[in-house]
């Protein structure tokens, strides 16, 4: 997904971030050069998380994911939320 211009630039880059600031999980990020977005979590293993709690978090973060990407992709178009 590709900015169409450099307002719809800024309309997805200000719906990542409210985004980011909303999400408990997970952190949308844009690579300016290929306009590729990413959802990332960042699990602490260490103590002792199990594959359920690990499989709890993967899913919450699909979810995530598919429920927001179509903003997303109306802020790339420029057509706002």
């Amino acid at each position: 997904m590709v900015a169409k211009c450099s307002g719809a630039m800024v309309l997805l880059l200000t719906q990542l971030a409210a985004m980011n600031y909303e999400l408990v999980m997970g952190k949308f990020q844009l690579n300016p050069r290929s306009g590729a977005i990413t959802l990332s979590v960042e699990l602490k293993t260490d103590d002792g998380l199990g594959f359920r709690s690990f499989e709890a978090a993967v899913h919450q973060l699909l979810e995530t994911a598919d429920e927001r990407y179509p903003d997303l992709v109306r802020a790339a178009r420029g057509q706002g939320i």
